[in-house]
């Protein structure tokens, strides 16, 4: 089993599509219970697609507005979405599509 290192991407980066699990932590820090209608006026969006990246993640040209809107709790979402990635069994290699670059 390969060793985390420090300077590996986690869950996500501004650049790249987002896997559902990220999606589902950003809408629940950012907005509580009940994310995926606020979520989607935030980012002009139908509801119906929040639900379905919940399902098959966001595609890449979301990212850069989910990262903007999430500045403000970027921290606490770095520090979900590590222990979420922490929780994962075989989670020491890169969750495909998804890394946070730039977060420490």
């Amino acid at each position: 089993m390969e060793k985390r290192t420090r300077n590996r991407p986690l869950l996500w980066d501004e650049n790249s599509p987002i896997a559902p699990q990220v999606v589902a932590v950003v809408g629940r820090v950012l907005l509580g219970e009940g994310w995926h209608g606020p979520l989607a006026h935030a980012l002009k969006v139908e509801p119906r697609d929040v639900r379905r990246w919940t399902y098959k993640g966001a595609p890449a040209k979301i990212t850069r507005r989910l990262w903007a809107i999430s500045k403000p709790q970027r921290q606490e979402i770095m520090s979900a979405l590590r222990a979420l990635e922490d929780s994962v069994p075989g989670s020491n290699q890169q969750s495909e599509g998804v890394s946070v670059e730039g977060e420490r």
